[in-house]
């Protein structure tokens, strides 16, 4: 009862305030933006409309209830939107007026504060957005969001060239449509040499071509996703470092992800694995006892990883372990025991077991590469 007579009691503030607001757009906006600061916000000097105009982010220091109502979170929008392009009228007309008297402000420099600014109040709103436990409030600010990508693109580049939290992308894809415009940076993103941003745009790379699995998306994973993934991980593999774990523990569920998206391309995806394995275990010879526990991790990671690549439904597809969580008194003699192969099992140049190209068949009817069977299945679950 509490909950249908509160949803009517905001229904009726909603409707009365756009009957205010058509009357006085300006004056009823500001007086909004005040009355829902934050209580922190409160204790500071009263904002005037052209103090919310040359600063738009005011209005999302708010108090944090204002998002459990969808009809106050539609305000809150409302007002957003034309502070926002009231604030880029004012700095334009800012530019103009400056560039008269002879100021060193240039068109580009107005340009780059819009843009800046626009992209902080979108990642402030994805910050909200993940603590908001109304349905209806999440979809318009998502909706919110899609229409300022819309607008425009640049926006959109550099609010996931900022990063924001990685748990906030899967809603991001899953909610905003306009999130598929992020293929064409991925690329670019990927690159980056910073950890955080390297996880960020791996996790981003596969929860799109995921959610779009269309054919550039499918070439986008396998020329530049993939091998992306496998020069990162071949570099790092047997790391022991929290950044380069957390790294490396989002490209393996990339890489699962991808394979369930793209049948076409696992073979790639389980030579990629392989690859890696292969680094792990090279690089565990002639080590020390930690470094090697550190490598049978990673080595039992790959085989949980191809395994998972490898399964015919999501059912089958096991969930994905952490490389750190990873059993080593299970994963240190089943990588000793690749380090010194039995003999008469017919050892490669690289002390692992030849493939059988007659029993040992994919999915795709291509042989199965030989780590991918060295370690014992039981192992694999623990």
């Amino acid at each position: 009862m509490e909950a249908h007579a509160s949803k009517e009691l905001t229904a009726h503030i909603r409707r009365a305030w756009y009957t205010l607001h058509a009357l006085n757009p300006r004056r009823v906006s500001a007086s909004t933006v005040g009355a829902w600061r934050s209580p922190l916000e409160q204790t500071k000097p009263k904002l005037a409309a052209q103090d919310i105009w040359l600063d738009p982010l005011s209005i999302l220091r708010m108090d944090v209830r204002v998002l459990e109502s969808a009809d106050l979170a539609d305000i809150l929008l409302t007002v957003l939107a034309e502070s926002l392009i009231q604030s880029r009228t004012a700095l334009r007309r800012i530019f103009a007026l400056r560039h008269r008297e002879g100021g060193v402000l240039q068109k580009t420099h107005v340009s780059v504060m819009i843009q800046l600014q626009e992209a902080s109040v979108i990642q402030l709103l994805i910050e909200a957005v993940a603590c908001a436990r109304n349905a209806r409030v999440r979809w318009l600010v998502f909706e919110f969001i899609h229409a300022r990508f819309l607008e425009q693109r640049t926006i959109q580049k550099l609010v996931h060239f900022q990063a924001y939290d990685v748990a906030a992308i899967d809603d991001m894809v899953a909610h905003v449509p306009s999130m598929h415009a992020c293929s064409e940076f991925i690329p670019e993103l990927l690159v980056q040499s910073a950890p955080g941003l390297q996880l960020f745009a791996v996790r981003l790379a596969a929860a799109v071509v995921a959610k779009y699995p269309i054919a550039a998306n499918e070439g986008l994973a396998k020329e530049v996703i993939l091998p992306h993934i496998q020069t990162t991980l071949v570099q790092i593999a047997g790391s022991a470092t929290a950044d380069q774990l957390a790294v490396g523990n989002s490209m393996f569920e990339a890489i699962v992800v991808v394979g369930a998206a793209f049948v076409l391309i696992q073979n790639e995806c389980a030579q990629l694995v392989n690859a890696v394995k292969a680094a792990a275990v090279d690089r565990a010879k002639n080590t020390t006892q930690q470094q090697k526990e550190c490598c049978a991790r990673w080595a039992m990671c790959c085989d949980s990883v191809l395994a998972a690549v490898e399964a015919e439904t999501a059912a089958a597809r096991a969930k994905f372990v952490p490389i750190e969580d990873i059993n080593t008194e299970v994963a240190v003699p089943a990588l000793e025991a690749l380090l010194k192969p039995d003999k008469k099992s017919g050892a490669g140049r690289n002390g692992s077991p030849k493939p059988d190209t007659k029993s040992a068949s994919g999915r795709n009817g291509s042989p199965k590469h030989a780590e991918s069977s060295a370690l014992p299945p039981a192992s694999v679950q623990q």
